[in-house]
């Protein structure tokens, strides 16, 4: 009987143990945090707008035209736009950019980024379109999702 025991413990504490180390717990991977300022300059055609994507579904938008009352809005952005946000700022190596693409031609249109990415955060300024393909892959992308945005004016009362 001894025997038995001897054998039949160290059997069953062995199964225990296979039992409660199977696969360890799946951990999701964490989507990266990402935020965007865009201030877009286009002096030509009289275009001046800063864009504020949050990190869910809100864009935040000033026109910066004196002939307008109401000149902050706010927007919902669809899923597919911002999974297109995301993935283009996902492409950009942050610490590789320069902070300044600037040409020293006079006119032309110019913006302003500011992208925090995780732990990340990179302000640059881009004139008269002498940055990297990447770059300019979002910049238009972002012009083009401005003029699709429907704007609602935000309550300056609360």
């Amino acid at each position: 009987m001894a025997t038995l025991i001897k054998l039949v413990l160290p059997v069953a504490f062995l199964s225990f143990l296979l039992q409660t180390c199977k696969d360890p717990p799946k951990i999701a991977p964490q989507k990266a945090i990402i935020k965007l300022d865009f201030t877009y300059i286009f002096p030509v055609k009289a275009i001046f707008y800063s864009l504020k994507l949050t990190t869910g579904d809100t864009a935040y938008i000033k026109d910066d035209l004196t002939s307008q009352t109401d000149t902050s809005f706010y927007a919902i952005i669809t899923k597919q736009d911002r999974l297109r946000i995301d993935s283009l700022i996902n492409t950009l190596n942050l610490l590789a950019l320069d902070t300044s693409y600037v040409s020293n031609d006079f006119d032309g249109d110019g913006y302003n980024l500011s992208i925090s990415k995780n732990d990340t955060l990179k302000a640059i300024n881009i004139h008269r379109g002498y940055e990297p393909e990447a770059l300019r892959r979002l910049s238009d992308y972002l012009i083009e999702l401005k003029t699709k945005l429907k704007l609602f004016p935000l309550d300056k009362n609360n």
